[in-house]
């Protein structure tokens, strides 16, 4: 039996047609040569530069090769075996931990993963906690599918756990949203000890945690704590 839902992988899709330059969405013609250099953060576009259309094109080709018709029909739910099988093998390595593609469900992107977590996890009424502030685009799903939406303050370690344990108290959650490596906005990442805290509590009030885990891999400098997307055997986490 598949226990997919315990660890979800987002794989986003590249649309034909996006706009993929750095100058602002607001600027006109007449003014893209004042915008040449500018880094727009307020999307979250790669540069252009580190898209891999070659290798994608070479895996394409490749999987051509051997394509049966049935691998242009619907698929299976989780996803395609083959590919669940070689994302599991990316993320032991760089997870350092063993992955088992028996626990990962492909999503279209973040958006999906959290409305498919929301829809089937939780009913109209229940609480979700987020971090305060939280990723802006997470409230119109929880709010979509008719959640309480609750915030728990934050400092340089991330969310602060005596703080959440008062709103766990007080709200009895269903659901708890958390980006823990790099936060988006603030850029602060959970402690290991506090990761350890939010899993205690998890366990002991009955809520899972949705970790985005999005920049868990996107570090400069220090090496992040370990993903809470090796922590599923805790039966509380999704990441």
């Amino acid at each position: 039996m598949r226990h997919y839902h315990y660890l979800f992988w987002f794989m986003y899709p590249v649309i034909r047609g996006a706009r993929t330059t750095s100058q602002p969405a607001t600027c006109d013609s007449a003014e893209d040569d004042d915008y040449a250099d500018l880094i727009d953060l307020g999307v979250g576009y790669p540069s252009p530069d580190l898209l891999p259309l070659d290798l994608m094109k070479k895996a394409s080709d490749t999987f051509f090769q051997d394509a049966m018709e049935d691998d242009l029909n619907y698929g299976d739910y989780p996803g395609d075996d083959r590919y669940l099988d070689s994302l599991a093998n990316f993320l032991t390595k760089h997870y350092g931990v063993k992955a088992d593609p028996e626990n990962l469900f492909l999503s279209s992107g973040n958006s999906q993963a959290l409305d498919f977590i929301c829809a089937n996890m939780a009913k109209p009424g229940d609480t979700i906690l987020v971090e305060e502030p939280t990723y802006f685009l997470a409230y119109r799903i929880f709010r979509d599918n008719h959640l309480n939406i609750e915030g728990v303050p934050m400092d340089k370690d991330g969310m602060i756990m005596e703080a959440l344990e008062e709103k766990i108290k007080l709200h009895k959650p269903t659901l708890l949203y958390t980006i823990p490596v790099f936060h988006n906005p603030s850029g602060q990442t959970l402690s290991d000890e506090r990761r350890k805290k939010l899993i205690e509590l998890s366990q002991k009030y009955n809520f899972y945690i949705i970790a985005d885990e999005v920049y868990q891999m996107l570090n400069y400098y220090e090496e992040p704590p370990r993903a809470m997307g090796t922590m599923i055997e805790s039966g509380k986490v999704i990441s």
